[in-house]
């Protein structure tokens, strides 16, 4: 095609431009819609998953802050338990073995954190009576300590009076 500076294009040519233009910008539209929607669906399919790991995060964080923090609150002992998603292969064999080994894994985890909390339990209740048996020392001194005031001060008006007696009968 030979176009020169001023040439006249012919009504067809334009025609054919403009019906080649037009469906380009559909096509080229429709291929972006299609690539938006595809991305949306990834992201709704993974919304779930990420939602549920983050209060499962939550919940754990919230555990160990009422454990921690708040000592005095009795709870009733409980397990907190979670599942991560288990993308499951072609062969069933592999997956019993897999999951076999997963459950072993959390069971030995529930294990360890119920052996931790018990042991911080025991030694919380032990401090606790620790502390409760020196509050009543100290308190048990105390009051040792207000007899023994109280007999010094008989001994000194005891001490006085027998000297004023004695200085009396001297005289």
């Amino acid at each position: 095609m030979d176009i020169e500076d001023g040439a006249a294009w012919p009504f067809s040519q334009k025609l054919i431009m403009a019906v080649l233009a037009f469906f380009l910008n559909v096509v080229l539209l429709n291929l972006l819609i299609s690539i938006m929607g595809d991305s949306y669906g990834q992201v709704l399919e993974m919304r779930d998953r990420t939602d549920a790991l983050t209060r499962l995060e939550m919940i754990s964080e919230a555990v160990i802050y009422k454990r921690f923090f708040k000592p005095s609150h009795e709870t009733k002992r409980g397990f907190l338990v979670y599942c991560l998603p288990l993308e499951w292969e072609e062969d069933e064999n592999d997956q019993a073995q897999e999951l076999d080994k997963n459950i072993k894994a959390l069971k030995k985890i529930i294990q360890n954190t119920n052996e931790k909390f018990s042991s911080f339990e025991a030694s919380h209740e032990t401090i606790k009576n620790k502390m409760t048996s020196l509050e009543n020392e100290i308190s048990s001194l105390k009051a040792g300590n207000e007899s023994m005031k109280n007999e010094i001060t008989n001994l000194k008006e005891t001490i006085l009076g027998e000297f004023s007696k004695l200085k009396s009968s001297k005289i």
